[in-house]
């Protein structure tokens, strides 16, 4: 929105302030500048230049090199610690046409310079273009203060977008947690009473069972948003610890298995010799539990799916793991959007399993914080990898 205050300043026209030891020059500059629109000031001597700058900042000031008591450079040297001159363009009017002179002129901080005698189309044509260039510096800035004010307006706005969702995550989390529990105590007792003379209707069981399963459900969202409030704030604080990645991996294979042989896929792991990180267990765990139930859920009936260790692109310096899956892959277009929040890809989980979205941000930013590196590797309708690598602990640490 264009202000009254904007709008008379652009109605206005620049102003000039001509510094001279010689009226005649004033007066011929003077009148030169003004029948070409501009207002003009003049100043005789270097200390007035200072204080008519100071107290009415020009658009432009055309200063002599060459004046009695304080030259051109000084004055000009002066003008470029006064805060509100700072950026005020000064271009030297001088008779000096030595190399040194010149270059003077721009370390007191000049932007140009006309030589005496100088011609009426040069003098206006250097006037106009520093105008313009102070204009559009002008416009810059203002445009970068109202780019930073919106950005902070941002940050506000997500810092309370953060800690809403940290407080309704945290306050779902326990009655979620109580509707699993009791569904799955309903379920086994339904179980239970089936088997016997009873036998309650089956119907009761299936809808226990989708109870059970959409509170699992809920439940995985609830402790995702969690994880995203706490990394984007910057509240994860790593306890890192010796870890043998060997044994995390197969702890987790193990766990695994019983999700896996619902679609009768078989969790291959090859690994062999030393795997020790330096790293938050729970973390770690985190990352890789995330990726093989992943690629279980993406992964067809009567696959497999192999998960290795091996060292990194770096040797020694950097253990690598990687997890990789039978599945429909991913489409090229759709790498860059791999480990964003929210990302709905073109690949589906093939059993009926549900997403959140989030899970691979979540393990990126966990990798990241371990100061290591995660990539997808896959061709569409070819099955994908996923790989990460973390640096191994330095010797002597």
């Amino acid at each position: 929105m264009i202000t009254e205050k904007q709008t008379a300043e652009e109605d206005n026209p620049p102003f000039i302030l001509v510094v001279d030891d010689k009226a005649k020059n004033l007066q011929l500059v003077g009148s030169l500048l003004e029948d070409n629109g501009y207002d003009i000031a003049f100043a005789k001597n270097g200390q007035r230049a200072l204080e008519l700058a100071e107290q009415d900042p020009p658009d432009v000031i055309l200063l002599d090199v060459m004046m009695p008591g304080m030259d051109g450079y000084e004055v000009c040297t002066r003008l470029k610690k006064i805060e509100s001159l700072v950026h005020v363009p000064v271009i030297f009017l001088t008779a000096k046409t030595e190399t040194e002179d010149i270059v003077q002129a721009f370390e007191s901080g000049g932007v140009d310079y006309v030589t005496k005698p100088f011609r009426t189309g040069e003098l206006i044509a250097r006037v106009t273009t520093q105008m313009e260039l102070k204009r559009a510096r002008e416009s810059l800035k203002k445009a970068y203060d109202e780019l930073s004010d919106k950005n902070q307006e941002l940050e506000i706005l997500n810092e309370k977008k953060s800690e809403f969702l940290g407080i309704a995550a945290h306050d779902l989390k326990n009655p979620l947690a109580a509707i699993a529990g009791l569904s799955g105590l309903l379920k086994d007792m339904v179980e239970d009473a089936s088997d016997s003379e009873n036998n309650l209707d089956t119907e009761a069981l299936e809808m226990l069972q989708g109870v059970e399963k959409a509170s699992i459900h809920m439940f995985a969202i609830v402790n995702n948003l969690l994880n995203t409030e706490a990394l984007e704030s910057g509240h994860v604080q790593l306890r890192k610890e010796s870890c043998d990645l060997q044994k995390i991996v197969a702890d987790i294979v193990k766990l695994s298995r019983e999700q896996a042989k619902v679609k009768n896929i078989d969790l291959v792991v090859e690994s062999g010799g030393n795997f020790i990180i330096e790293a938050d267990l729970g973390r770690i765990r985190e990352v890789i539990d995330n990726l093989v139930s992943n690629a279980i859920k993406f992964s067809p009936r009567d696959k497999r799916i192999w998960i290795k260790l091996s060292e990194g692109q770096n040797g020694a310096e950097t253990i690598r793991c990687s997890i990789k899956d039978e599945g429909p892959g991913l489409k090229p277009e759709e790498m860059s959007k791999l480990f964003g929040k929210f990302q709905k890809l073109s690949a589906r989980p093939t059993g009926g399993e549900t997403s959140t979205g989030l899970g691979l941000s979540i393990v990126k930013q966990l990798i990241d914080l371990h100061e290591g590196r995660i990539w997808a590797e896959s061709e569409w309708g070819n099955g994908c990898s996923f790989i990460f690598e973390l640096p191994t602990p330095k010797t002597g640490s």
